[in-house]
């Protein structure tokens, strides 16, 4: 096998899909043996299996390399529009409800924001923790490392935001009830 390995790698001038190659090609070469009967008995010799190999194996790395040139890979770049296709430009409703979502979450984060700061003894941990989080901070330890205070205080202002939060939302949801 080691050897079907390093003519794979000669063929496909690298490791990456040579040993692919040659267990593909070693395995067709048992599935068409026993369908065929090739390589033909009675002497058979190690140079002929490995000759019936290789030319499966070229075979193989043949269509493959002609497939590559036929069909390049390129890689697309998502926020390019020219990348974009028909099926993944959203719909002009999917906009619209992604807007009033955004629209909703800003509203309801300025809601939030305004009550901490009517809370003047409160209000430092979890407004500073904000801006961290918009920096990419997520952990308890990283917010009391760069605020300078204790992880309880990081966790009593989570706890404090959730439930402020929660209020907002039965607000919000209690707006949207029919009357």
């Amino acid at each position: 096998m080691a050897m079907v390995v390093s003519v794979a790698r000669k063929r496909t001038r690298g490791t990456q899909h040579a040993e692919d190659f040659a267990q593909e090609a070693t395995t067709r070469a048992i599935v068409k043996s026993r369908k065929t009967g090739e390589p033909k008995p009675p002497p058979v010799t190690t140079s002929m299996v490995l000759l019936f190999i290789g030319s499966i194996l070229n075979t193989l790395t043949f269509n493959s390399h002609r497939g590559d040139k036929r069909h390049p890979h390129t890689a697309l770049d998502d926020s390019d529009p020219r990348h974009l296709s028909a099926s993944m430009t959203p719909s002009p409703e999917q906009l619209r409800e992604a807007y009033h979502a955004d629209a909703e979450l800003d509203r309801m984060e300025t809601e939030l924001r305004a009550e901490l700061a009517a809370d003047p003894e409160g209000q430092r941990i979890p407004l500073a923790m904000f801006k961290l989080a918009a920096d990419g901070v997520e952990k308890n330890a990283d917010f009391a490392a760069r605020l300078e205070c204790r992880v309880e205080d990081i966790e009593n202002a989570r706890k404090r935001l959730a439930r402020q939060g929660e209020r907002i939302l039965q607000r919000a949801g209690a707006g949207d009830a029919p009357s």
